[in-house]
């Protein structure tokens, strides 16, 4: 087991609420899994639409955001979820294929069949930086208190402040100095 798996088993609670959790991204797996079959597989295209599927969750939520001020409800809650869950499921598939690109159709199956923080987890060992190992103990001390507190009212502006630090560290990771510059631009342009 590498370093930052294990760290995260460590967090045996996390990790079982998100081997649950698992279950949910029944979409992406299958939108990833066309890709797959095909013999011409390409991790262009696929990172290409990966990235596309993301900015079209962010672009439902803003249109929900707009139609909830019409009518004053709050948009909190789905909020959290796009900053944290969401955003998780789309990069943690993003990072692995980035830091030791995917060379074969069925090392493409092997991480869409991880959970989320499992798939991160192996990004960052493919990155092999033990420098990330405190930032990533945060990252996933705040995605536990996310996942324990997301209901709680009291605790938004707290989860949201520490949604800051995920993305953060989301980023780090992806612009990280060993990922090749052409998929650093590709990510952004």
């Amino acid at each position: 087991m590498n370093k930052y798996t294990q760290i995260l088993s460590q967090h045996s609670e996390l990790s079982e609420r998100v081997d649950k959790s698992t279950k949910k991204i029944h979409d992406i797996r299958d939108e990833l899994k066309k890709y797959t079959e095909q013999n011409n597989f390409k991790p262009l295209f696929l990172l290409n639409d990966i990235l596309r599927f993301w900015r079209t969750i962010c672009l439902n939520y803003e249109a929900h955001r707009e139609d909830k001020k019409t009518t004053n409800e709050s948009g909190g809650k789905k909020n959290l979820n796009l900053r944290f869950s969401r955003k998780l499921t789309v990069f943690s598939t993003i990072l692995p294929m980035i830091a030791k690109p995917i060379t074969s159709i069925e090392e493409m199956k092997k991480l869409i069949k991880m959970a989320p923080l499992k798939r991160f987890s192996t990004g960052l060992d493919y990155l092999s930086d033990d420098h990330l190992q405190k930032d990533f103990d945060r990252f996933l001390n705040d995605y536990e208190y996310y996942l324990n507190h997301k209901e709680t009212d009291s605790k938004y502006k707290d989860i949201k402040e520490r949604a800051k630090y995920f993305s953060n560290f989301i980023f780090k990771a992806l612009s990280h100095k060993s990922i090749d510059e052409d998929y650093k631009k590709y990510l952004i342009i």
